[in-house]
């Protein structure tokens, strides 16, 4: 994983998770959310131990994670770009 529990609570994480938090976002605890992730008219409800990824789109979404799960981005050569889910562990 390239982010460190420490970039989890800098400054900056913690103004980027307040400045979602006021257009209906929640995190849990020791969530990373990139700050080139892009959030367009979604709102997502994250657990302990999230990660949303560089590039990751949220559009037009209600998104809730449980515990441990990741939203990352993912390029397809020749297919355009998707995003991938990554269920945490039960």
């Amino acid at each position: 994983i390239p982010w460190t529990i420490e970039d989890r609570n800098t400054p900056e994480q913690r103004e980027l998770q307040q400045q979602l938090e006021q257009t209906g976002c929640r995190f849990g605890e020791n969530c990373y959310i990139s700050p080139d992730a892009v959030f367009s008219n979604a709102t997502l409800r994250a657990g302990d131990d999230c990660i949303v990824a560089a590039d990751a789109l949220l559009r037009q979404a209600a998104v809730t994670m449980g515990d441990n799960c990741s939203i990352n981005y993912r390029e397809r050569s020749g297919w355009g770009t998707t995003c991938a889910l990554r269920p945490g562990r039960t």
